[in-house]
């Protein structure tokens, strides 16, 4: 893919354009970004070593971003990748830094690893460090917003209900501590759905285990937050400066 393709950036302002003709769309819309975790696609083998592919992308949100900013003035533009992906490779890292110097946010996804619980919380302790110098310590002076951010409750990953808690504590006391630095961050639910045979059959006719009118989740939800058995995976919270 050339993400430099004229067609498909004419393409995609296209499909902006349409978003922004929606009633109440662009008045509404706070962040805006250009992709979802690229560094799983940049950073396959096979296109790690395609400098040309990579700085394509680069160019990508370089000619973007302003156009997504003039469709939709109130949204603050970012691209977003993983925190391992920022963290664990200093070529991947550089060009993340690349395509930040065009955003107006620094956006990341976090999915907390259950097995690092422990009294001390030190790989947490250590990744919202991390996150707090983004803004600062790498020349990137741009609030984080964390676009994905959770923790499963799998037994299979190490997970449960009660370490999903403790996370949920311990996250939003880091967010209130961050203050201006995180403005805004979306918890993603990541229940692991008692599946029973009703949706068994459902997802075996490949229905949307999310969507499917059929689907009733036998789960209850964290205990931090009460979801009112929504179905909506995604819960976003904004300090002041995410509502400006």
């Amino acid at each position: 893919v050339d993400f430099a393709n004229p067609v498909l950036m004419y393409a995609y302002n296209e499909h902006v354009k349409a978003l922004a003709a929606v009633p109440g769309f662009k008045e509404r819309v706070r962040y805006f970004s250009l992709g979802n975790e690229v560094n799983f696609f940049l950073s396959k083998p096979q296109n790690k070593s395609n400098i040309v592919l990579r700085q394509s992308y680069v160019q990508f949100v370089a000619t973007m971003a302003p156009l997504v900013r003039k469709q939709l003035p109130r949204a603050r533009i970012g691209v977003n990748w993983t925190l391992a992906g920022i963290q664990n490779d200093a070529d991947d890292f550089a060009l993340w830094s690349q395509m930040n110097q065009h955003c107006d946010v620094l956006m990341v996804n976090y999915y907390a690893d259950p097995k690092a619980v422990g009294p001390h919380k030190l790989k947490y302790h250590a990744d919202f460090q991390f996150l707090r110098q983004l803004s600062t310590a790498f020349g990137l002076p741009k609030p984080v917003v964390l676009q994905e951010v959770g923790m499963p409750t799998s037994a299979y990953l190490g997970g449960s209900e009660d370490q999903q808690d403790l996370f949920m504590k311990f996250l939003l006391d880091q967010w209130d501590e961050a203050g201006v630095l995180i403005p805004f961050l979306s918890w993603f639910q990541l229940y692991d759905y008692l599946y029973d045979d009703t949706l068994k059959v459902a997802l075996a006719n490949d229905a949307d285990p999310v969507s499917s009118p059929i689907v009733v989740s036998q789960s209850k939800y964290p205990k931090t937050v009460q979801f009112q058995n929504a179905t909506i995976p995604f819960w976003g919270l904004g300090n002041a400066l995410a509502q400006a």
